[in-house]
Parts: structure tokens; C-alpha cells; sequence
């Protein structure tokens, strides 16, 4: 009987919600967001502040602020989950501010929320994960995949926190390699489970027809992965190969706009189901699909697991192997991935002869600068790699570094440095180590020109570890700053020692933390080489094969070939 009164209550509260809620919230998912935002006006909501029906207020508040939040009013969202906590302690009231300072960025605060709403719901699988992942962003890694553990163990089928525990494995300094391996077996096991596995591919087996080759990413926008991707779709020899993009993506930019005139066909799958989307690759007859997410946010390797496509490929956005049986090859080279660990995948490694990636300079980019110590005398380390690749030990080393060359200062750039909660934190951390806060400088969100025009205040770039840089580390060089790096035992480590090799760098790639601080030393003490190193960088670059889009893309079609013949000849031979 009391579950009856319950259900009932429910099914009351459902009814007196106001009628130009459920209007805003029809506007918003058929994308008039013009019209959600006239119903959603801030005389609307103090209507609903004289509900007399507490429950009912508060109900109508909470959608009202979610709504907001889904047109991107963060502020007033901000507004009205607060007033609803002047009623009592209301768990999706924290989680919902947890959210929102979580996409300001301030990452501080969003963590404190996130507590608040875990001590009400301390078993809520959703509240772990999101307050697992606020804690990894600021470099608290195992306490992060702590709580990420624990909402896996709750929600057994969660594809998103699975996959986020394996990205965030990377930046633990003193994991195994076989470990990380053993991990990815296992929790890609999330996006194998309840499918059928497709089976029958009728491809026209001609080994040296025109191939199709598709193309999934969740990034064909303003992303770092549109840096190495972009200049490959340009080179595409379309004599040989019909291009097809699939965009699980619902963000629309000039990037976007720029890349989608260049596929031959591009489709969007983000409200797409797997099912869905695997049959229309099915239908495009796509040769080769080639995932270029891996397990990072909005992938599709879901739909890979269906098995769309007789040959699937996984390059680019993710440093491990997929753990999927239906992923036939992961695109690397022999310096990020030599011989001895091909043992820790579950896909065929093809090593590229010249690297394992393309990068296009942004044309924005400003005129290379005087090294700034000559201006300021003093030696001005940095690194603007993300917050979560930043770990204690990280911290520690660069403490020791700035000990040792008297008055020198580090510059970081992070998620969330412009927020005055997310500096003291670094301060904090820096402080303890011994290093005081007049010589550390914290910055957040740039423009990418002015992002780019900050490397300019840097002297020497200091790679994290064991997670490097790719995209800071191009955009550092090509700004003509050495980056110091720390090469380790598997991919995400030694993607460094890859591009030095190619720029006939290799001294960079140091091979143990003593020597990480020997080399920041010795170039600090170099100010004639340093010198040079910047005014030569950009044309050494551009003699070199990271910037030689039609080479690299040769080598990538090349790989393709290959991949098809053995699939001709595995046809022919049944």
C-alpha cells in the first residue's frame, strides 16, 4: 500500500509541473533553443517560488534549472539550484552545481559539490563517476579511479566510466605495462557484452579497386586531434580511395565546417543508436573503418564492436589498444610502440616508417620572439599539459628543477587556471615542495592565438610524465621552445622520443628523472643554444616528415593497401 502512495504522489508531483516547462523542454530537444529560452525567463521562475506545494516547487525548480543548464545558462542554473537548497539539503541540487562549476572548469569547487551530494547518496553510481573524474582533472588520480571503481561496481554496463578509468590509468607514474593491458581486456569487455557480432562482410574482393574508408571520431571540430587528422583528409588520394566521415559529435564549428566539404560523404550518428549507425556503414559498403577516439569521450567503439566493417582500425586519439577482438589494427611506429610491446595489444600493430602521425602548424600562429630571459633575467620553464597529467610526482621533480637554477620560475597553463580556487590548489602543492608562489604563474582558458602567443613567455618546455604531451609538445616546438621529456615503457611515454627522433632531437628524450633535471640544467645554462634552437626550430620542422602531409598520408594509404590484400587473399583462400 505505501508503494502505491508512493507512485501515486509521484505521478502528482509529474502533474503539476508547469505546462511551459514541458514546452521548453520540446523546444530544446528539437534544437529551438530560441524558443527555451523566451519560456524560460526569470519571472517564469519566480512564479513557480509561489508554489504553495513544496514538493511540486521544488520539482518545477529543478527542471527548470536543468533546462538551463542544457542551453548553456550556466549562471542562472547556478541561480536557481541554490535556491532550491534554501529549502534543505537537495542531492541533485549539488549534483547539479557540481556540473555546472565542472564546465567553468573550476574543478575545486565542482569536487566540493560533488562530496556534498555523495554524503546524501553515497551509493549513486552517477555521483561517483562525476566527482571520480573531477578528482582525476586535478591530478588525484588513485583517489579518482577509486571512486570510478565504485561506480562500475554498481553499474556493471557503464561504457563511460569504464572507458574513463582506462584513460586515467595513464597517468598513474608507476603502472605496469601489463597491467594496463590486463585492465583494458577486462573493462572492454563493457562494450562487447548483449551484441551480435556482424559476420558477413560482401565487399567486392578486388585487391586493387577504389577503397572506401570511413572515418569515426567524436572531434572533426576545434580539437587537437583535428590537427594531425585535417592534413591527412586534404592528401587523400581520391583516385584510390572515397572518403566517408561519421561524426559523433553535436558541436558545429568552423573546423567542422571546414573538414566536411572534404569527405566524400559525411554523416552525423551522435542521436544515432549502435545498431543504427553500424547499419548504414554496413549500407556505405565502407572497406576500412578506422576509429579515431579510442576510449576517450563519445567514442563509438560500441559500434565497432558490431563489426560493421570486414576491416576495422584504430590510430590517432588514443595511446593504448582498444581491447576489442573486433578491432583487426592500431596505426603506431616503431619508436612509440617498439617490437617488444606488441605483446600488450589485442590489435596487429602497423608501424609507419616515418612516425605515427602528421602535424599541420596553425596558421595563426605568431612570429617566433626573443628567448624571455634575455628580457627578464631569468629562466622561464613550462607546460601547458592538461591538469590531470600534472601528478605529484611530476610536481616534485619540476620543485627540484626550480631549486636548482637559482630565480628561475615555471609558467602552467590549465583547465581552470583563471579561477582563484584552482591556483591556490597548484600554489598549495608548490609551496610544500618548497617553492613559493612568486614563482609560479597560472593561466587558464586562452583563445588559441593567444594560447599560442603564450609559449612566447616560455624559455624551456617541460614535458609531464608518464602521460606527454603530443599536441603541446608540436604547438612548443613549432613555437621554438626545446620540451624536456621523460621516455617511458609504452605509448602514452614515448610519443616524444617519436617526434625528437624525427627532428634528429633525441638528446631531449631523457631516460630517467635524474637525468630529466641534468638536461633542464644544462640548456638553462646554454643561453647561446637556446637561442638557436629557437630561431632554427620551425624550419627544422618543416624539412622534417612531421610537417610532410603527402608522405605521411603515402605511408598511411600504403598501410590501407596492405590491410586489403590480406583480406583479398584471406577471401580467395576459403
Amino acid at each position: 500500500m505505501k508503494q502505491a502512495e508512493k507512485s501515486e504522489d509521484a505521478v502528482n508531483l509529474k502533474n503539476n509541473i508547469p505546462a511551459f516547462l514541458i514546452e521548453a523542454e520540446n523546444a530544446i530537444t528539437t534544437g529551438d533553443s530560441e524558443k527555451a529560452e523566451n519560456l524560460l525567463s526569470e519571472n517564469a521562475a519566480e512564479k513557480i517560488c509561489e508554489f504553495r506545494d513544496n514538493a511540486s516547487k521544488i520539482l518545477s525548480l529543478y527542471m527548470f534549472s536543468t533546462l538551463l543548464y542544457k542551453i548553456r545558462q550556466l549562471d542562472r542554473a547556478e541561480k536557481w539550484n541554490k535556491k532550491i537548497l534554501e529549502y534543505g539539503q537537495y542531492v541533485f541540487a549539488y549534483y547539479e552545481l557540481s556540473k555546472i562549476y565542472q564546465e567553468r572548469c573550476d574543478f575545486i569547487t565542482a569536487v566540493e559539490y560533488a562530496n556534498k551530494a555523495l554524503s546524501l547518496k553515497p551509493k549513486d553510481p552517477k555521483i561517483l563517476s562525476t566527482l571520480g573524474k573531477e578528482l582525476i582533472t586535478i591530478g588525484k588520480t588513485d583517489e579518482g579511479i577509486n571512486m570510478l571503481r565504485q561506480a562500475i561496481e554498481l553499474s556493471p554496463d557503464d561504457k563511460d566510466t569504464a572507458t574513463t578509468i582506462l584513460y586515467s590509468l595513464h597517468y598513474k607514474p608507476d603502472i605496469a605495462p601489463q597491467t594496463l593491458f590486463q585492465e583494458h581486456l577486462q573493462l572492454s569487455k563493457t562494450y562487447t557484452s548483449a551484441i551480435t557480432v556482424r559476420t558477413n562482410h560482401n565487399n567486392s574482393p578486388e585487391p586493387d579497386r577504389k577503397l572506401r574508408i570511413g572515418y569515426v571520431s567524436p572531434n572533426f571540430n576545434q580539437h587537437s586531434v583535428a590537427y594531425f587528422f585535417e592534413p591527412v583528409l586534404e592528401s587523400h588520394d581520391r583516385n584510390k580511395f572515397e572518403i566517408y566521415g561519421y561524426n559523433n559529435s553535436q558541436e558545429t564549428d568552423k573546423v567542422t565546417k571546414r573538414m566536411r566539404p572534404q569527405f566524400n560523404t559525411f554523416r552525423d550518428i551522435y542521436n544515432l543508436t549502435d545498431e543504427q549507425t553500424a547499419e548504414i556503414i554496413a549500407q556505405d559498403k565502407i572497406d576500412i573503418l578506422v576509429d579515431l577516439a579510442g576510449h576517450t569521450s563519445n567514442n563509438r567503439l560500441s559500434v565497432f564492436a558490431i563489426k560493421p566493417a570486414s576491416i576495422q582500425v584504430t590510430w590517432l586519439g588514443y595511446p593504448d589498444t582498444t581491447g576489442l577482438p573486433q578491432m583487426d589494427y592500431r596505426i603506431t611506429d616503431e619508436l612509440a610502440d617498439p617490437p617488444c610491446c606488441h605483446k600488450y595489444y589485442t590489435e596487429k600493430q602497423i608501424c609507419l616508417p616515418c612516425g605515427f602521425l602528421c602535424y599541420r602548424p596553425p596558421d595563426f600562429a605568431p612570429p617566433l620572439s626573443a628567448c624571455p630571459h634575455i628580457k627578464n633575467g631569468f629562466i622561464t620553464f613550462g607546460s601547458f599539459n592538461i591538469n590531470a597529467k600534472i601528478n605529484s610526482t611530476v610536481m616534485a621533480l619540476w620543485a627540484q628543477i626550480l631549486k636548482r637554477i637559482e630565480n628561475s620560475r615555471l609558467l602552467l597553463k590549465i583547465r581552470g587556471g583563471q579561477h582563484p580556487q584552482m591556483q591556490e590548489y597548484y600554489y598549495r602543492s608548490f609551496e610544500q615542495l618548497g617553492i613559493q608562489k612568486d614563482r609560479i604563474e597560472i593561466h587558464g582558458h586562452k583563445s588559441p592565438a593567444e594560447h599560442l602567443a603564450m609559449y612566447g613567455k616560455i624559455d624551456i618546455g617541460l614535458d609531464t610524465f608518464p602521460y606527454q604531451g603530443t599536441t603541446t609538445t608540436c604547438e612548443a616546438l613549432w613555437m621554438g621552445i626545446p620540451v624536456i621529456s621523460l621516455t617511458g615503457e609504452y605509448h602514452c611515454s614515448r610519443v616524444s622520443l617519436s617526434l625528437f627522433k624525427r627532428l634528429d632531437m633525441s638528446f631531449l628524450a631523457v631516460s630517467s628523472q635524474q637525468e630529466y633535471i641534468t638536461k633542464a640544467c644544462v640548456l638553462a645554462a646554454n643561453q647561446e643554444s637556446l637561442a638557436k634552437i629557437r630561431a632554427t626550430m620551425r624550419q627544422r620542422m618543416m624539412a622534417s616528415n612531421i610537417c610532410d602531409k603527402t608522405k605521411f598520408t603515402t605511408n598511411l594509404e600504403n598501410a590501407y593497401r596492405k590491410m586489403w590484400h590480406t583480406r583479398c587473399d584471406k577471401y580467395q583462400n576459403r
